[in-house]
């Protein structure tokens, strides 16, 4: 018995020693497993949700965007994730499907536009759409 727990301290103590001298290596790996991560968990959502935009019927997965069918959506997601990540947020758009869709970037704008959703830079893009 107690070689195992001096077998478990040196491991242990090899293991702390590791991980401090190979930190930078460390983080790049997890950062970029962390990107691969939220890619493949991004495009599974998208996948479930029809794959293409509602609207124009784009498929190409790097313009398309998840909306709120009735809008209101930054204040739901600073409701639901609370620091939780990504993750918890695309377990809760799986739930509710009916009250979200896809849109590409482009429609997503034109319907926030159109609908006077407010966002972040509401205020500019009414601005400029006058001015123009």
């Amino acid at each position: 018995m107690r070689d195992l727990e001096r077998i478990r301290k040196l491991s242990r103590a090899r293991s702390k020693k590791y991980y401090k001298n190979n930190l930078e290596e460390r983080r790049e790996y997890y950062k970029l497993n962390a990107r691969k991560y939220r890619l493949k968990t991004r495009l599974e959502l998208l996948k479930k949700l029809g794959n293409k935009c509602k609207h124009c019927g784009i498929s190409d997965f790097r313009v398309l965007q998840i909306d709120h069918v009735n809008g209101g959506g930054s204040k739901e997601l600073k409701g639901v994730i609370k620091g939780q990540g990504r993750a918890k947020y695309y377990k809760h758009i799986l739930k509710n499907k009916k009250d979200y869709q896809i849109l590409c970037a482009n429609c997503n704008w034109i319907k926030r536009h159109e609908e006077g959703e407010q966002g972040r830079n509401h205020e500019r893009s009414y601005a400029y759409s006058k001015n123009a």
